[in-house]
């Protein structure tokens, strides 16, 4: 694990990962990487209360928690279990709230389902070889909440950087809807906490669970039919063909 302090006269910068050369002489963190003592920009109080309370929150998995400060304000703010997961073993070892370890590079969290998933500041860090483990992950719940950096942030240890269609897109192969009303409100939000504009002013976004399947997956699905069909036609009849030739 490497400290990095990008500011001698500001420990806010101090920067805890596990960074290493790639094959084009940029650096990479594996996993990603956080802020020792927390992001104020990662931080919003106003997004959580109206998210929860709008839409009666009952539990929470928050997904790269880093050193828990999040999971810790949710579960003892609005007296609701939160479960949170990190991929940094350092970050679970010294969190301020328990966490439980989990990188999404060996496969999606397999937990007991919950009312919201939140994720701020973690997708840009997450290879998109992966990203069907993301997914299935940040779709576990009944709602998203999530972050993103924008392509040309050139953020430290970014990895995959879009658009928001780009993540309205992905969630709905999962049966998930953007709330636009919604994220209209938490990006407002979002500029106006107390203590200074958090990520969620430019970048939040509210996702919902469709309780019937959305035009994208119903064709999704009947793609993958189509294929499987037109797989074991062939196969049946490449069987037939050489049963006939065995005759011959």
């Amino acid at each position: 694990m490497k400290f990095t302090l990008n500011n001698q006269a500001n420990v806010n910068t101090l920067f805890v990962g596990d960074p290493h050369d790639t094959q084009d002489g940029t650096d990479f963190a594996e996993g990603g990487g956080n802020l020792f003592f927390g992001d104020p920009q990662s931080f919003s109080p106003k997004v959580y209360e109206y998210v929860i309370k709008r839409h009666n929150v009952r539990s929470v998995l928050d997904v790269g928690a880093g050193l828990g400060q999040v999971s810790y304000y949710l579960h003892h703010t609005f007296n609701l279990p939160v479960v949170g997961i990190e991929g940094l073993p350092f970050n679970v070892q010294n969190a301020c709230y328990p966490l439980s370890y989990h990188n999404l590079n060996d496969g999606p969290w397999r937990g007991t389902p919950c009312d919201l998933v939140t994720c701020v500041e973690v997708v840009e860090h997450i290879e998109e070889k992966y990203i069907d483990n993301l997914l299935d992950t940040l779709c576990s719940g009944r709602l998203l909440l999530m972050t993103f950096a924008r392509k040309g942030t050139h953020g430290q240890f970014h990895v995959n950087e879009q658009d928001d269609q780009y993540w309205v897109d992905k969630v709905a192969t999962r049966n998930f809807g953007l709330l636009m009303m919604d994220t209209q409100i938490v990006r407002k939000l979002g500029a106006q906490e107390n203590h200074c504009p958090t990520y969620f002013a430019t970048s939040g976004l509210l996702f919902g669970r469709m309780p019937v399947k959305m035009p994208q997956v119903a064709a999704a699905e009947a793609a993958a039919a189509a294929a499987a069909a037109k797989d074991a036609n062939s196969t049946t009849d490449n069987a037939s063909k050489n049963k006939k030739q065995q005759k011959k």
